[in-house]
């Protein structure tokens, strides 16, 4: 197994990569793709390790390193909204196709195939609106088969179903560098009564004090080319 770092753009730093060379699962290994351990005589569960060719990525989210002011975000946000979370949905590889990525595409830096699961939002109020049509979104991170990108650190991760949130929206690279076509939440604060922002940085704003530094600060984000 190989352990290597690299750096993720869009706000997340790989902190470490497991990858052993693409193989078949050998005998003892169960239908999930993960390698059974062999019981033990306390009766204790054991997680399961995974096969050989399976993928095993946890990246830490460089916002739980330096907290994200709303100047930070409204920098890098295309669309901002409030709304409330509806749930996730399955995960689906970054790639052109959604096929999963060979091997040697893990080794690579530049690439950096990711797993992405959309996500469901019944917006309330737009700060900045998205484009023509319903708003997409996905979160970064996920689960299909064995293989399994985990962001730790990160809230867009914990959404809970049927909390309402303030959704920081931008377009992130895909496994070729091109800004994918589906745009990423990239940070998401929760909105309590009263309509106050809970905020890493500036403790509880209600959401017209977001508006206005959003008003302010304007986005220097890429967008996709049409």
């Amino acid at each position: 197994m190989t352990s290597f770092r690299i750096r993720l753009f869009g706000g997340f730093c790989a902190l470490s990569v497991g990858l052993a060379a693409a193989g078949c699962v050998g005998a003892g290994a169960s239908p999930s793709g993960y390698v059974k351990i062999p019981a033990t005589d306390d009766g204790i569960a054991r997680t399961p390790l995974p096969a050989p060719s399976c993928v095993d990525m946890s990246i830490i989210a460089e916002q739980s390193i330096t907290p994200r002011s709303m100047a930070d975000l409204a920098a890098k946000s295309v669309v901002v909204v409030v709304g409330t979370f509806g749930g996730y949905g399955a995960a689906v590889w970054d790639t052109p196709d959604g096929k999963r990525p060979p091997a040697a595409d893990f080794l690579d830096y530049s690439k950096a195939p990711m797993l992405e699961r959309p996500i469901s939002i019944d917006v309330q109020t737009t700060i900045r609106p998205p484009g023509p049509g319903t708003l997409q979104a996905t979160v970064r991170g996920g689960q299909i088969g064995c293989d399994r990108i985990a962001i730790t650190d990160d809230d867009t991760q914990d959404l809970i179903v049927g909390n309402r949130y303030l959704l920081f929206i931008s377009p992130l690279g895909d496994i070729n560098g091109n800004l994918s076509s589906i745009p990423t939440v990239v940070d998401a604060w929760p909105v309590g009564g009263g309509d106050l922002v809970q905020t890493p940085q500036e403790g509880n704003v209600p959401i017209s004090a977001v508006s206005a530094v959003m008003a302010r600060v304007p986005c220097t984000w890429p967008t996709p080319k049409s």
